[in-house]
């Protein structure tokens, strides 16, 4: 079931239940896309039509952001726990190991590739990686393009890890359907396994700044982006939340209609 703030789809669910379910449509070879929702995606989404088309179109879209999460369950009165993209990746390589799926990861610097399998195979030893691709920082050739499809899908994996950043991996795996496996949008979460960024504390993350500690990693890079899309969040979610309140009904017909997403 999904569930919509600030006219974006949610998935609402437990961690354990899209862990499953993910992995259930792996082992299918289901094609498709998860998108992983944190606040810049989701402000991407509210003022770029295409971008939420792309999002309201994935098989499963996670409520990364403590923000995100806090705003679905204060909207659609539900405890929707975050469901972090840095958390469900290494329990996806962990889950695909146990049942013997294959993972291909795309993206990133040839460097964070090469650690990601290394410490891969210490920790899951018994994972089956088809493969991995550093595209490079410039728009493919179609020839190009085609040779990356090519390769991924004669590897055969179960479940395609993409880093291209926001809203660029979700563009990308909106694109690609055409590669026959299920496909997510991990972004940073490559760079914190690969041991190249660390990861805030779980105080901190629980009590929903992981985004100031990143901030504080990053400052020239998120500051601007950071400031603008956490006000802006914060003053859509208002008056979506006034909009609830106020017309009850006419907001409990728009969920009703997306439920069935």
């Amino acid at each position: 079931m999904k569930k919509h703030i600030l006219g974006s789809l949610i998935t609402t669910a437990s961690y354990q239940a899209c862990l499953s379910e993910i992995i259930s449509l792996a082992e299918k070879r289901q094609n498709g896309y998860i998108c992983v929702c944190n606040v810049h995606m989701l402000i991407e989404s509210f003022f770029h039509k295409k971008f939420r088309n792309i999002l309201n179109n994935a098989t499963i879209t996670l409520p990364d952001g403590m923000p995100v999460a806090k705003g679905i369950s204060i909207l659609h009165h539900i405890r929707q726990e975050r469901i972090a993209g840095m958390d469900i990746f290494p329990d996806l390589l962990k889950k695909c190991a146990l049942k013997n799926l294959s993972v291909f990861f795309y993206g990133n610097t040839e460097t964070i590739l090469n650690k990601i399998m290394t410490k891969s195979a210490e920790i899951y030893p018994s994972l089956k990686i088809a493969g991995a691709v550093s595209p490079p920082f410039r728009a493919l050739t179609a020839s190009e393009n085609q040779h990356i499809i090519n390769k991924i899908n004669s590897s055969k994996p179960h479940l395609v890890f993409v880093s291209l950043g926001c809203p660029k991996q979700e563009i990308w795996m909106a694109e690609h359907q055409q590669i026959e496996a299920l496909m997510i949008g991990v972004g940073a979460a490559f760079n914190v396994f690969s041991g190249s960024m660390n990861r805030a504390p779980l105080f901190l993350r629980n009590a929903g700044l992981e985004w100031l500690y990143r901030l504080f990693q990053e400052p020239r890079r998120l500051f601007c982006r950071y400031l603008k899309t956490n006000f802006i969040f914060i003053f859509l979610f208002f008056i979506e939340l006034l909009y609830a309140i106020l017309i009850p009904k006419q907001f409990n017909k728009q969920s009703q209609n997306t439920n069935g997403n």
